[in-house]
């Protein structure tokens, strides 16, 4: 069973950033929605910090209601683009927000989440890239 997480926003600091989309990583094409974001006045910065948040799923890919208990965590994926090795983060449950540090400019980065229920079922994942 999948559902889809609500909203993914990424926000690098010290950025100019554009609209936030994306092809999903990992199978067919799975577009986030879309997040303008006002650009940085001052002189290009290069940011390695990085902060993801997202709201929790209400429901399931196929509507039903996806309670808060189901919810067993959220795996975040990251690679330096255009190919480099995805790497992957557990979060527990409750958790919305993930910040960390790249090794690189963070526009250099793909980031994607996804939801898993108590059970491991799993979402598809929301890709937000910097651009």
């Amino acid at each position: 069973m999948r559902w889809s997480v609500l909203l993914l926003a990424l926000f690098l600091t010290a950025c100019e950033l554009g609209k936030l989309n994306g092809p999903d990583p990992g199978g067919p094409s799975n577009q986030a929605p879309g997040i303008d974001l006002p650009p940085d006045k001052g002189p290009a910065k290069v940011s390695k910090s990085v902060q993801l948040y997202w709201s929790r799923p209400l429901t399931r890919a196929n509507n039903e209601p996806m309670p808060e208990a189901e919810i067993g965590g959220y795996e975040i994926r990251y690679r330096k683009l255009p190919d480099g090795p995805f790497q992957t983060i557990i979060l527990v449950a409750n958790e919305v927000q993930h910040g960390l540090t790249t090794d690189d400019d963070a526009k250099l980065y793909e980031f994607a989440v996804a939801v898993f229920d108590q059970y491991g079922n799993y979402s598809d994942f929301i890709v937000a890239t910097a651009k």
